[in-house]
């Protein structure tokens, strides 16, 4: 197992865009405007995820009729591995050139010094990614070979996949950002032959923006409302958290954590009394964990497609929340914990999916960027439940969420 330290967290609370509220204490319910009346929202801000946990899994090796290893399923090939891909420069009308020295065909950000941003401005008077190029790189492969992205604790760039896929992503997103090919391909050796996997680079159509210069918000969830074209995803994230964990209560347990949430959560709207309501928060984080891991909570958790068994679409918007009690927040280091984190989902090929995220980085050289016009998105890799390669297990793996742990799709 590999686990990546954890980057810098999102910086805001509620909505703030210049990061002072960061710091202070984690408020436990807050009325905020919903639909027609309120929405009561606790939380202790936005604070997103960076680096997250990478699990990495041996390949099996079958040999191929031209004698070259395959790749079976979902696996992390090592540069310099016989199984590893061709590289290739794409000529639609002659012969495929030789790329194995391109030193652009893998793109990552990394943190340098304590920022992901570089030291220099560019020629818009703003500061750039810190940018890795390789031309070699170890790469996490998807198990129909169709989609695969570089292995790294950094935060990919680009990824890879087949036009069939770039194409149906194309068909489906539905936000500001669209997928586009460029003419680097990986040539990957499979049991029904060879698959060409193009170099994707995002493009932002309305703002004539592609690849390293697409620009999205900082903030996590207002990074995936532009992937997703999801709107008002941390109040609907809020509210849909303790709808699937009052609906599995309710149904494991017999008792009706339903209906005892709703009578405190109207009398807090009604009121503004909400020592009822946390109370009820406070038990339904503490059964949660308690049940989580019997049989038949798990099998309502496929159900309900959440945590480890979440499955998203391709334009969905994403998220993992923790619910703490007052005691645990009252005891939490403030500057260690982030109530939650969004991705968009741009790709699918089965059980695997590629997300594009960003997340606010507590950075001066990002101000002005949270909300907008931020160079630091990133793409990465996720899976199924059952090889334990997925979003839910990279979320846990940065041990930055306390509480009760859920994760879903948030429309």
């Amino acid at each position: 197992m590999k686990m990546s330290k954890p980057g810098r967290r999102e910086e805001t609370a509620q909505g703030s865009h210049d990061g002072a509220l960061a710091k202070q204490a984690p408020q436990r319910a807050i009325l905020a405007p919903r639909d027609d009346v309120f929405q009561l929202q606790r939380t202790i801000g936005n604070l997103a995820t960076g680096r997250l946990l990478q699990r990495r899994f041996d390949a099996m090796r079958t040999p191929s009729a031209s004698g070259r290893p395959v790749i079976q399923r979902y696996a992390v090939v090592k540069s310099g591995d016989d199984r590893y891909p061709v590289k290739k420069e794409y000529r639609r009308l002659l012969k495929n050139k030789d790329a194995s020295g391109d030193e652009d065909f893998f793109i990552s950000q990394e943190e340098r010094d304590g920022s992901f941003f570089g030291k220099e401005k560019g020629a818009d008077d703003k500061y750039g990614p810190n940018l890795v190029r390789k031309s070699n790189a170890n790469l996490m492969v998807s198990d129909q070979l169709d989609l695969a992205i570089e292995d790294t604790s950094g935060e990919p760039k680009v990824f890879f996949a087949t036009k069939e896929r770039v194409d149906e992503a194309n068909e489906l997103l539905e936000g500001k950002v669209r997928l586009k090919t460029t003419g680097k391909i990986l040539q990957i050796a499979s049991e029904g032959g060879i698959k060409m996997l193009f170099q994707v680079i995002p493009v932002v159509p309305d703002k004539k923006e592609r690849g390293l210069d697409v620009k999205t918000p900082q903030r996590c969830n207002e990074a995936a409302q532009f992937i997703t074209g999801e709107i008002g995803l941390d109040l609907k994230g809020n509210r849909k958290v303790y709808q699937l964990m009052t609906e599995l209560l309710s149904r494991v347990t017999g008792r009706d954590f339903v209906g005892a949430y709703t009578e405190a959560y109207n009398l807090a709207v009604d009121t503004g009394k909400t020592n009822a309501l946390l109370a009820i928060m406070d038990e339904i984080s503490t059964e949660f964990r308690r049940v989580k891991d019997d049989e038949e909570t798990i099998e309502i958790m496929k159900e309900l497609n959440m945590n480890e068994h979440m499955m998203p679409k391709i334009g969905d918007a994403i998220t993992t929340f923790g619910i703490a009690t007052a005691a645990e927040e009252s005891i939490a280091d403030k500057s260690e914990i982030f109530m939650y984190h969004f991705a968009g989902v741009v790709a699918r090929s089965g059980s695997d999916y590629i997300t594009m995220e960003n997340y606010a980085r507590r950075d001066e050289k990002g101000k002005g960027t949270l909300s907008g016009g931020d160079p630091l998105y990133f793409f990465k890799m996720h899976g199924s439940a059952e090889s334990e390669k997925n979003w839910h297990n990279n979320m846990l793996g940065t041990g930055n969420f306390i509480g009760a742990v859920i994760s879903f799709v948030v429309g």
